[in-house]
This record gives structure tokens, sequence and C-alpha cells, in this order.
């Protein structure tokens, strides 16, 4: 724990938890569903004393099994319905105390004994009448097999890294249903000093609770008595006991549990269907099945790996050609004879001028170079003699893009066509002559500084042949 909380102050202080902005949205759709999904299948767990699955679907509906969890799923979707028509920061502890009216009104009206539905399991069971936190001391460290603990190293390690990740998403997910910005890099920094003293107290690794935060939003909660209330609770019961919860319905908690995963659920694996495109909803229906099968390290992994191809495709679809144009279109700005002229005109698709826009990569560069090469193998379109691509709009290209330029060049000399580049920036010039195709090297492109002196250039060769 305490790792955990120097782990979160300095990245909180470094401002890194601002990186999670950079997360994918149907990545924090699928997230939230999963963990709607996995909120539902821990509700029927506590219910039941079975785990869900489709292979156990058929014993839930069995009739001992049936009565225990349909109340607790009428309960469930009666507050949803309620909640979702009002917003009163009552209505939801208020319903609670009313469940618990009726359960034990039930008890009184069957004239069944406490300690018998305890014994039945309608009751979350016996805790300890004592305080739950032996704090350690001192003397304590004596006892510590320090060797077996950093035996753990590996452990300990992928701990930190899981609460990280958990922390961020956490709180990524509770910005987009909140729909309100929140403040990652000092989450991180309050995480962390929470976690440094529950590590001197012997607690356990902690984070921002998605779920109660979450319910404490639909409670429509804006008081600071939200996170008051339970925090005095919980050290109640860690001081003084927690006996008193040994009398909670299992009904009840299971209708809250419910009410949280079928709420997101129906957001993002129903609701999503209308505000997501087709392949985006696509990834957070995947993700929330990867989650239900694998767990939530494996989905949020998948979905990052499907977002990411998503976006390659996507973007390898823009239009990095901003304007094609040929002779008949473009021309320098040098004053030129009247026969001159008429030649440029008469050899006006001896040009052909590209001017690319955007960040060139694999997929762009790809379409640019099939598209070169269809126009030099048209029948019906007379062959450019040079090929002109200006960079004036390029913000930057991978080392694949510079390949594909390097393949086009090849292209261009096996067909005696010039090609001829203009305005790069350094960086790019640097890619370039990696390659050959700028610089001061044998067979280099003619570069120029801009598109006009390019255009020049190439009016000149023109009325040379």
């Amino acid at each position: 724990s305490a790792l955990t909380g120097l782990l979160f102050l300095v990245l909180g202080a470094v401002k890194l938890g601002t990186m999670v902005k950079y997360l994918p949205y149907p990545v924090v759709g699928g997230f939230l569903a999963g963990m709607g999904w996995l909120l539902v299948c821990g509700a029927f767990g506590i219910l039941t004393d079975v785990s869900p699955g489709l292979s156990q679907l058929p014993v839930l509906f069995q009739p001992e099994l049936l009565v225990r969890w349909l109340p607790s799923l009428a309960f469930a979707v009666g507050l949803l319905v309620l909640l979702s028509r009002a917003s009163h920061p009552v209505i939801l502890p208020a319903m609670i105390v009313a469940a618990i009216g009726a359960f034990y009104l039930a008890l009184w009206l069957t004239d069944t004994p406490v300690s018998t539905a305890a014994a039945q399991g309608w009751l979350l069971g016996l805790f300890p009448e004592s305080a739950l936190w032996p704090p350690l001391t001192f003397s304590d460290l004596a006892h510590v097999h320090w060797p077996s603990i950093l035996g753990q190293a590996g452990n300990i390690a992928t701990a930190l890294i899981m609460s990280l990740v958990a922390i961020l998403l956490n709180t990524s997910a509770l910005e987009l249903t909140v729909r309100q910005e929140i403040e990652l890099n000092r989450e991180l920094k309050s995480a962390g000093l929470a976690n440094l003293v529950a590590g001197l107290g012997g607690g356990l690794p902690g984070y921002q609770a998605l779920i109660l935060s979450v319910l404490g939003h639909w409670m429509n909660a804006r008081s600071r008595l939200v996170g008051l209330v339970p925090a005095v609770l919980c050290g109640a019961m860690l001081f003084f006991g927690a006996s008193f919860l040994s009398y909670f319905p299992k009904p009840v908690l299971g209708g809250l549990l419910l009410l949280s995963g079928l709420a997101l659920l129906a957001e993002w694996a129903v609701a999503a269907w209308f505000k997501l495109s087709r392949a985006e909803y696509g990834i957070v229906l995947l993700i929330l099945m990867v989650i239900a099968w694998a767990g939530v390290p494996a989905g949020v992994g998948v979905g990052i790996l499907l977002a990411i191809v998503h976006f390659v495709v996507s973007y390898s679809r823009v239009e990095v050609v901003r304007h094609a144009l040929s002779g008949y279109d473009i021309g320098s700005n040098v004053d030129r004879s009247r026969p001159e002229r008429q030649t440029l005109r008469e050899k006006g698709d001896w040009l052909w001028v590209l001017e690319l826009q955007g960040f060139l990569f694999f997929g762009t560069a790809n379409r640019l170079l099939d598209r070169v090469r269809q126009r030099f193998q048209n029948p019906a379109l007379t062959p450019p003699r040079f090929l002109l691509l200006d960079f004036r709009q390029v913000r930057g290209m991978d080392a694949s893009a510079v390949l594909s330029f390097a393949r086009m060049r090849q292209i261009a000399d096996a067909q005696g066509i010039a090609l001829v580049l203009t305005q790069l920036s350094p960086r790019i010039c640097r890619q370039l002559a990696a390659e050959g195709l700028s610089g001061e090297g044998p067979g280099a492109c003619p570069v120029f500084e801009d598109l006009d002196h390019g255009v020049e250039w190439c009016e000149e060769q023109i009325l040379l042949m």
C-alpha cells in the first residue's frame, strides 16, 4: 500500500495522469459495460451462492433459487425506473430503508426467526463483534521474514501496475459517466496520500471506487457527505466491530449491486448502439465479452488493440491529396512569352501536381502510392513527364511512408517520369535523404523551397523538350 501511494504521488506530481485522456472512448465504454456485467454476476453469486454462467443458467431458475434473486431483480429494476424519473438524493436511502423494513416484515409475517433466516442464507452472516483492526507495532516488524517479501517483488510490482491501471480507468470512466471533467493528477495525489496512511495501518492498496461514485451521481447527491458518511461508518466498524452488518438482508445488497450493474449495461450495451458507430459499438461489445470470459485486464487490452486497428483503418481512408492539379490548372509566376505559354498549354498534361496534407503513415502513404501507380498505368490518359509532390501541408510521416515514396521513385524512374519535391520541412527532408530521395547525393530528386519554384523548374524542362 505504501509503495502504491508513493507511485500515485510521483505520477500525480509529474502530471502523468493526463495520459489516460488518450484512452479511446469505446475502450472506456467497454470497460464500464464489463463492470456492469461483473456486478450483475457478483449479485447473483451473493444471492444464490452459484457462480453465474451459461452452464449454470438453468440452475438459477429452480424454484429454491428463483425466490432468492427474483425479488432483488424487481427491487433493482424498480429503483432504476424510479431514479430515471426522479433525482432527489433522499430517494435511494429511503428505498433501502423501506426494503430492509419490508424484509423484516416478511420474516414477522411468516413467523421466521432471525436466526433461521441467517442459517438459510438470507442475511450477510456473522461478523466479529470486536474491532477489526489490530494495529501493527514496531515490535511486530521483528517477526517479518523479509526474504519472503523480497521474493514476491514481481507480484508486488504487478499489484502496483494493476492499481495504477485501475485508478486511471476508474477515474476516466467516472468522468465519462458524470459528464464532468476530473483533474486526474489531483485524484492520483489524493489516492497516493490515502494509500500511504492505509499502508502505515496495515491496509490494502485502494483507489477511487467507480461504482460507489456513480451511485452517488445517480442519487443526485452533490454533497461531501456522500463520502464522509461511508467513511464514518467504515471507521466505526474498524474500531468498534461490525456485528450489526450480520443483520443486513442479502436481497437488499444484491438489489443494489443489480441496480448498478444493470444501469451500466443499459447505458453501454444498449443505449450505446444509438450513440456510437457500428465499429465502435462492436468494440464495446467485444470488450464486454472478453471481460466476462477472461477478466478486466484482457478485455481492456483487447479493446485498446482493436481501437488502434480501428483508428488506423479509419485514418487510412482520409484523403491525403489536398489538390491534384495539372499544367492546365497551375503555372508559375514567371512572365513568359506568348509562344512559351502556348507550348505549356499544349503540354499541360506533362505536369501532374499533388498537394499533400496531414500525417503520412503506412495506410495513407500506401493509398497515395496506389493512386500514383494507377495514374501512370491508365491507358486513357497521357502519362505525365513530371510528378511534383508539395509537402507544405504535411505535418510528418513515419518510416513506412518514406519507403512508399522510395517505391514511388522506382516506378517513376521505370517510366521516365521525374519526381520533384517542394517545401520539405527539415525533418521530412532528413527522412527522405536517408533513402536518397533528397539532399546532394547522386540520383536525388529535385527539391525546391516552395511550390512556385518547383513548377517553374518543371516548366523550364518542358520548354527544353
